[in-house]
């Protein structure tokens, strides 16, 4: 049945939304959700991390046990259907991560080096617990396809580059 196959702007509409609901599971710690995003098949990109979509949900879990707060602020969003039901989107990402002082897996899997040679700086207003902060800018590359009775989910996620930068809070030098 042709008619049930959504059109080229619905197809990008909701490769649209796998994008941030992505953004939005990753902020949340709803691993759930951020599986729902993926095809059974998928494969994950991310720096020199390759996995598949179970692989790459224990790094991710692991890689944010320290993490309080986060924002990946999706930005410069492009979307187009490439061939047949597959999509081409390019993406770039604000990202803040708050992170508490039991945050050294986390730092070396984002080649930040250890938490005693970050640099500090003074931080007010924010969650005490919080003791490095985050910011960074990435790219990512996708390919998403529309299946019929599951939608449109990624079928690759690549990041294309990543820059961090850390600090951690002035008091923290004897953690």
């Amino acid at each position: 049945m042709a008619s049930d196959v959504p059109s080229a702007g619905e197809l990008v509409e909701a490769a649209k939304r796998v994008i941030l609901d992505y953004a939005y599971g990753i902020d949340d710690k709803d691993w759930v959700k951020v599986r729902r995003c993926f095809h059974d098949d998928a494969v994950d990109r991310h720096e020199d991390h390759n996995a598949n979509v179970s692989e790459f949900l224990e790094w991710v879990e692991r890689r944010h046990a320290a993490v309080l707060q986060a924002v990946h602020s999706m930005t410069s969003l492009q979307v187009s259907l490439s061939r047949g039901h597959v999509l081409s989107a390019e993406s770039y990402c604000h990202l803040y991560q708050g992170m508490t002082a039991d945050c050294q897996e986390t730092l070396f899997t984002y080649g930040l080096g250890s938490f005693d040679g970050l640099p500090i700086r003074s931080v007010q207003g924010r969650d005490p617990r919080i003791c490095v902060e985050m910011h960074g800018l990435v790219r990512y590359s996708d390919e998403l396809q529309w299946r019929r009775g599951v939608g449109v989910r990624f079928n690759a996620r690549r990041v294309k580059f990543l820059t961090l930068t850390a600090t951690r809070k002035q008091g923290t030098e004897d953690s």
